[in-house]
Formats: C-alpha cells, structure tokens, sequence
C-alpha cells in the first residue's frame, strides 16, 4: 500500500492499481487497494474500473463502490461510464 501512495504519476498508479487488483484474494485488500482510485485523475480510474468491473467477487463489489464514489451514480456498465466522462471530465493540469 505504501508504494502505491507514493506514486505521483496517475497513469502509473493506475496500472499498478490495475495489476495488484488482479492478483488479490483477500476482500480488504481489495478495498483498499480500490480506494487507491478515489483522488486520482478520473479517466485512468474510470479505466481501470471498467477493464475489471465485470469479473465477479470482491473485486467486482469494490470496484462498483469507488466508482460510485468518483462519480456519484451507480455502475452501469461501460457505455454509461463513456458518457459519464464525456459529461464531466475534466483533464487534471
């Protein structure tokens, strides 16, 4: 968890939310390493999040959480999470 906080580069941070993610059992963990999501750039999150949202289990569960959290509506699918960024993304500087 420490090597993922002291990552600044969002895009880098994502891929390794991305990887760790998908080796990981235990459920907090998973939520805790999802978590890591919240804060970053939203279109490297909202990425992530669609590329492993729909497997099942925990990660699925978590996943489905910080996107509420980013986004403030519930997951439905990959195309509404499209339109979600195209509404309301805005590039960090």
């Amino acid at each position: 968890m420490s090597a993922l906080q002291d990552i600044d580069d969002d895009g880098e941070k994502a891929g390794l939310i991305e990887m760790t993610l998908k080796g990981l059992t235990n459920k907090d963990l998973i939520e805790d390493v999802a978590n890591e999501l919240i804060g970053i750039d939203e279109l490297a999150a909202v990425q992530v999040i669609a590329n492993l949202v729909e497997n099942e289990g925990p990660v699925r569960e978590a996943l489905k959480d910080v996107y509420d959290s980013i986004t403030g509506e519930d997951w439905n699918g990959v195309d509404a999470a499209e339109n979600w960024l195209q509404e309301n993304y805005t590039p960090d500087d």
